[in-house]
């Protein structure tokens, strides 16, 4: 595997400043009444090199201080990565930078250090879904809205099953890649920098009044406003009561009120056949 000098997505920048390796005050998302310490993270893109085939992969570098984030990380996207979501971006490995064989072809491209702690996803040609609904040249159509939504509910949905509360979906979380369906678009969710199992970082939810649902249910209010977003970039959407409902049961603060994201799915899925979208291959 060869490093290459190539800038990361937004997507993968939301938790941390957007240079390969910068420094940054952060407060411990585990444990936030914590002071503020300086840390060290950032991303590398580089090749894997398997015969004749390339693939293309993001490495998140963690310096030694980050150890704990490391750790946490990467246990949860392991996990996710048991599932192999379509829809969820595809955990590849961890390790210490000591024992991967890393081969830097630029000279200028800056070497990981030794002591780093390393994590590698897949990294697929797709487009943020901020920058995607910011191009003039894209007409998101009612179509395209409905497959966005279901692929990123349905991604949110395995969250659910597996207790993860992700803490920021928002777009430019999602990625935008190419689907093998008409609409040809396909959603993944990144950006599991601030995600937390329930099981694992609220371990005393229970007495302080909150439930496993109470939690998760961020991820479904979080996705509301994403719809919203899509909504709002989609002239074909805004008379859509049923869309404008999912919106606002989204946003309710009662978890007795508020539907889960299988809730949803069933309920964005209804729409689907008045739309002849078609999932099979193209």
């Amino acid at each position: 595997m060869f490093g290459r000098n190539i800038v990361a997505p937004s997507v993968f920048s939301t938790d941390l400043p957007s240079s390969v390796s910068s420094s940054y005050n952060h407060r411990s998302r585990h444990n936030p009444g914590t002071s503020s310490k300086t840390l060290h993270e950032g991303f590398v893109v580089a090749c894997h090199e398997n015969g004749k085939e390339n693939a293309m992969r993001l490495i998140k570098h963690f310096s030694s201080e980050c150890k704990d984030d490391w750790k946490m990380e990467s246990d949860l996207v392991n996990e996710l990565g048991e599932t192999e979501h379509p829809n969820i971006l595809t955990y590849c490995w961890h390790g210490e930078a000591q024992d991967c064989d890393l081969n830097f072809k630029q000279t200028l491209f800056p070497r990981l250090a030794k002591s780093a702690f390393l994590l590698c996803y897949e990294f697929p040609e797709s487009t943020p879904l901020d920058e995607y609904l910011k191009n003039r040249k894209i007409v998101l159509n009612l179509d395209t809205l409905l497959v966005v939504a279901v692929d990123l509910i349905d991604a949110i949905q395995c969250l659910e099953n597996r207790g993860v509360v992700h803490n920021n979906i928002t777009t430019s979380t999602v990625l935008i890649a190419e689907g093998f369906r008409v609409p040809p678009v396909k959603a993944i969710l990144a950006g599991f920098g601030s995600s937390q199992f329930v099981s694992r970082d609220f371990p005393d939810c229970k007495e302080i009044g909150r439930t496993k649902e109470h939690i998760l249910g961020k991820n479904v209010v979080q996705f509301g406003c994403v719809l919203s977003e899509l909504m709002r970039s989609c002239y074909d959407s805004r008379e859509s009561d049923v869309l404008q409902g999912i919106v606002h049961l989204c946003s309710k603060q009662d978890a007795d009120v508020r539907p889960s994201a299988s809730q949803i799915g069933d309920l964005l899925r209804d729409l689907l056949p008045q739309n002849d979208i078609c999932d099979t291959s193209v």
